[in-house]
């Protein structure tokens, strides 16, 4: 009888350890499974705008001033791209301005124009994706070009005797190089995420200025130029951003 009640014993212990084992498994699978669901959602949402986040909380684009866009192609690769425009017209005019109890008059006016693209391309790649926080590392090209230009125009009148001298300045500036950048990425849900990245820039940079003076009663003009080459290694600092998943 002793003997039937250690064996029974023997066997409940052994079903329960069986079941113990048997529950180990399915929860470990249960992971697996959502680990493997959550990568292939991710790799499914395959396009994402990203917005930094600024220090007054606003949004603005992460990898540019105008588009910042990412478009996975793997679960664990990306491209993105980065384009930046700017466009600025400045005029200021100060004109017949009399000096008090004199025959003085001047006139000023200033006018100033410039543009500029920045356009960068990255490959990323991404590092522990079935995590709910991934690291990443991106490279690729940078380039840049930007023009200004200056115009002043100068005249005064004193004693029936009328001066003056415009100066025109035009700048035209270009870079190439190579942009990299490491971050991290935490995703709130499927379709969001939050990003701190650093990042650096090493490029080359050549450009050209050229102005032309003229004076009212005087010639010739006095033109001149100048040229100017460097290398370039800038840091772009740390950056916080969000990146909204979409699939098109």
């Amino acid at each position: 009888m002793v003997q039937f009640i250690r064996k029974q014993r023997v066997s409940v212990l052994i079903l329960i350890i069986g079941i113990l084992i048997a529950f180990s498994q399915s929860f470990a699978q249960d992971k697996n499974d959502e680990a493997t669901t959550r990568t292939k959602n991710r790799y499914d949402s395959l396009w994402a705008i990203q917005f930094q986040i600024n220090n007054n909380f606003t949004l603005g684009t992460f990898q540019g001033s105008f588009l910042s866009v990412l478009r996975r192609i793997s679960p664990t690769s990306a491209w993105r791209l980065g384009i930046g425009l700017g466009f600025t017209t400045n005029d200021n005019d100060q004109n017949n301005h009399q000096v008090p109890d004199t025959t003085y008059r001047y006139s000023d006016n200033h006018t100033n124009s410039s543009q500029n693209i920045y356009v960068v391309f990255h490959y990323v790649k991404y590092f522990n994706i079935e995590g709910e926080v991934n690291v990443y590392m991106g490279i690729g090209p940078a380039v840049n070009f930007s023009n200004h230009r200056d115009d002043v125009e100068n005249n005064t009148f004193k004693d029936s005797l009328l001066s003056g001298q415009k100066t025109i300045t035009d700048s035209h500036s270009s870079s190439i190089g190579a942009n990299g950048s490491f971050g991290v990425e935490w995703y709130a849900t499927r379709s969001i995420s939050l990003v701190a990245e650093y990042g650096a820039t090493l490029n080359y940079t050549w450009g050209s200025s050229s102005s032309n003076q003229t004076y009212l009663h005087y010639d010739p003009a006095i033109h001149s130029e100048s040229t100017s080459h460097s290398f370039n290694l800038t840091s772009m600092g740390v950056k916080f951003g969000l990146s909204a998943y979409f699939t098109l």
